[in-house]
């Protein structure tokens, strides 16, 4: 399979805890960039 973009490594990342949850969160990319949310799996 053809790799289209390279991997990033984020220059942040977070963990927000809320009643036994957990939302993982990294922010990669243009710091200065239009801001984009991607969602994926879930409980």
């Amino acid at each position: 399979m053809t790799c289209l973009y390279p991997d990033l490594e984020p220059y942040a990342s977070h963990v927000l805890e809320h009643e036994g949850q957990q939302l993982y969160v990294e922010e990669s990319g243009n710091p200065q960039g239009v801001p984009v949310l991607f969602l994926h799996g879930g409980p």
